[in-house]
């Protein structure tokens, strides 16, 4: 995900460090779920969060790909995508 001021990548070993702190917030919740044993509120929703693709540093929102079919397609298919954006993707189903 992209999180801070400085909009840096963090992975869930980064906010697992600082889970206390981090994991009440939503957004951050829902991206990474399991991380902050939110499993419950958000397994099966799409992250709040912007996230990058690492291949092309290209930046999506789950919330973009509900308005625009071409772009749902692009995050579903991409590495990490369906288990990102779950609802939009049908991870759960």
């Amino acid at each position: 995900m992209i999180h801070g001021r400085k909009e840096k990548y963090r992975s869930a070993d980064w906010v697992a460090d600082r889970a206390g702190r981090l994991c009440s917030r939503n957004s951050i919740a829902s991206h990474f779920p399991l991380t902050c044993n939110r499993c419950d509120d958000f397994a099966c929703k799409d992250s709040r969060k912007w996230f990058v693709d690492p291949n092309t540093d290209e930046w999506y929102l789950c919330e973009e790909g509900w308005e625009d079919p071409a772009i749902e397609e692009e995050i579903c298919n991409l590495e990490g995508g369906r288990e990102t954006c779950r609802e939009l993707c049908g991870y759960c189903d």
